[in-house]
């Protein structure tokens, strides 16, 4: 029995994504499944970073948005939104982490520059609500610009800055050793037993060896001409990463 998380894809990108989505489909499914679960409280905002990414995919990285229309091609219940949501998963952890409360009232995702406070009673609101005038009963009480949150309630327990993967590399004189961790929160990601190694020959006999999720591009690897690309997430204090 081949091992189904040994993939091997040649020809052109939508070639090999087709490849990839007949070899993959049902457990990219169930990786995508997962992490509707997982972001439930972000499916508006997941949506519109979706579509929003379209057109930069198609501009920016053409081999990969090939590759993701041969996927999607292959199974009626997996469509191109579906690979594009799986794809910006690590930017909806960003988010997710810097956006960590909704309006009391409208249920929004509150912006840090908007988000205000009752006084008497402590509910968290956007400034349009509060300048709607119905954000609260007790107005007496007046408001305030949110300096800290009440705690988070309906947290995913995603990964937090300081906690993402590390790489390294050494070079010899003829040779090259690289490395990389994939610390990602082991429950929200299948425990990893869905990411797959991916034996690709482009068109021109390239060879490449990726490691990817379930329906996504590959995040790092290594290549016949030598080349070895690594990721690693880097945060900084200001909602940028």
């Amino acid at each position: 029995m081949a091992d189904q998380r040994v993939v091997v894809m040649a020809g052109s990108p939508y070639e090999r994504g087709r490849m990839y989505g007949q070899a993959q489909s049902a457990q990219i499914k169930r990786y995508f499944q997962s992490k509707c679960h997982e972001f439930s409280h972000l499916d508006k905002e997941w949506k519109r970073m979706a579509a929003a990414a379209h057109t930069a995919m198609e501009k920016h990285c053409p081999i990969a948005y090939a590759e993701m229309q041969g996927t999607a091609s292959v199974d009626p219940e997996l469509t191109l939104e579906h690979l594009m949501q799986l794809t910006l998963f690590p930017e909806l952890e960003a988010f997710d982490h810097f956006h960590p409360y909704r309006c009391d009232i409208c249920a929004e995702v509150i912006e840090s520059a908007s988000w205000m406070r009752c006084l008497p009673c402590e509910l968290d609101f956007c400034s349009g609500c509060a300048a709607r005038g119905h954000a609260h009963p007790l107005t007496e009480g007046g408001t305030e610009r949110a300096r800290r949150g009440k705690g988070r309630e309906n947290g995913t327990g995603a990964e937090q800055p300081g906690k993402k993967c590390s790489s390294f590399a050494r070079a010899e004189p003829n040779s090259y050793l690289v490395g990389q961790t994939d610390e990602e929160n082991p429950p929200y990601n299948q425990h990893g037993l869905l990411h797959v190694i991916q034996r690709v020959t482009d068109e021109q006999g390239m060879e490449s060896l990726l490691y990817a999720a379930p329906g996504t591009p590959c995040m790092v690897g290594l290549n016949s001409h030598g080349l070895c690309v690594l990721a690693n997430t880097l945060f900084v204090p200001d909602n940028r990463f």
